[in-house]
Order: structure tokens, then sequence, then C-alpha cells
């Protein structure tokens, strides 16, 4: 405890918070692990994402994803305003980027077209993987890290990539591969795949996402040594 610097005619009660507050002291405070995104607490992450200046936020992230964006938000002010920028934020989401400027497709000057592919749904109270919210998080993040002159046409999107196998003596495989584009509105239901023919017949079919938006799947088939495997891939776009 400090040696007090209180007047010999102090009262009892300033005595005493004197004596409290000298306490202050002996409390340990690890600045190294408060100021470390990977070793901070998980409660006091939102403080330290304020403190180093994070452009979009939610708490309902996951934890790894936030610890993430925290991690990365000082290198990405460093380059704020350039293509890697764009890029980096958008990781720390677990998005994948896909950026053309203008001069690579011969359009319009400090103009440029981003698709972005979400994998994963950040808020665990979502009932479909490209919500909303998700795709407004995205842009947030592209808005505040892109030139101010640069007009991006921004496209979001999810990819999925799925595999099944099916053994034992598979006869015949049939696959079926469409694309369609119609009018976005955020409307999904589950995608289906079905099995029939108790181990002679294996039909892959995917009647998914009936939702308005530009879908194109691609299936891949391979059948070595009576195993039949077949990976579908899901990609659908909009333009915001």
């Amino acid at each position: 405890m400090s040696e007090s610097l209180l007047p010999n005619q102090a009262s009892t009660l300033e005595q005493t918070l004197d004596s409290v507050a000298a306490r202050i002291e002996q409390v340990p405070v690890p600045l190294a692990t408060l100021w470390d995104p990977w070793q901070c607490p998980a409660q006091f992450l939102p403080w330290l994402a304020d403190g180093l200046s994070v452009d979009t936020w939610d708490s309902r992230w996951p934890e790894q994803v936030q610890r993430q964006v925290i991690a990365d938000s000082v290198p990405n002010h460093r380059i704020k305003g350039t293509v890697g920028a764009i890029k980096q934020s958008l990781s720390s989401l677990n998005v994948s980027v896909e950026l053309h400027e203008w001069w690579q497709t011969d359009g319009v000057p400090h103009s440029a077209e981003l698709l972005a592919l979400a994998h994963d749904n950040l808020d665990p109270q979502g009932s479909t993987l490209l919500t909303p919210k998700l795709q407004a998080q995205l842009w947030q993040n592209v808005a505040a890290t892109k030139p101010c002159r640069s007009q991006i046409r921004f496209s979001v999107g999810v990819r999925q990539q799925s595999t099944l196998s099916l053994a034992a003596g598979a006869n015949s495989l049939s696959a079926q591969t469409g694309q369609w584009s119609e009018h976005y509105d955020f409307s999904f239901s589950p995608s289906s795949t079905h099995l029939s023919g108790a181990g002679q017949s294996l039909s892959v079919s995917t009647p998914c996402f009936r939702q308005t938006a530009h879908m194109q799947l691609n299936s891949g088939v391979w059948v070595a040594d009576g195993m039949a495997i077949t990976q579908l891939q899901q990609v659908m776009m909009t333009t915001v």
C-alpha cells in the first residue's frame, strides 16, 4: 500500500476510501494479454475490437471469427483502399473473394466486379446460410475498405460441397446438372438427395434452393473398384 497523501484533518470516510482505493494497485492488470486478440478473455473482445477500430462487428459471431477480425484490423488499416484490404477483410469472415478491376475487364475507370462466396453462416440464429444480415455485413466490410471513388458491382453467394459414397457393388449411377436464373428473394428450402435400388442404382437429384437466384450446379462422378462417389458444388449469386 502506498503512503497516504491525505492531510491529518481528513475525515474517517476519506481515510477509509483512501485505504480501499490503495488496494487497486495490488490488482494484476495483464496488459499484454488484454491487447492480444488470441489471448484476451472472450468477454472483453468487444472492447478490444473498439480499441483497435474494427470496422464491422457482431458479438454473435463465433469466437474464432471475432478474434480473427480483431487480429486483422490493424494490418487492414495499413493497406485500406487496396484490393488486398478488401480480400483480407472478407477472408476474416471465411469468405472466398473473386475481384476483377476495370482495367482487367475493359470496364468503366475506377470500377470493379466482386464476387464473395460465403462458407459459413456467422449468425447461429439464422435459418439459412446466405441470410440478408450476412449479406449486409459483407457489403459493410467492402464499403469500409474500398477506395471512396471506386464503384463496385458486388455479388454475394454461397458455396457448398458434399460427398456421397456408395460401396458394395453399385451397378449404375446417374447425375443431373441444371442451370437456371431467376429473381432473388431470400427464400430457401433444404436440398435433397435420394437413393434408390438398395445398392443397385444410385440417383442424385438437386431440386434444392427453391429461391429465385442464379444457381449453377456442377457434378463430377468417379467410379472405381465397385465404389461410386459423387461430389456436388452449388453456387448462387445475386447483385447488391
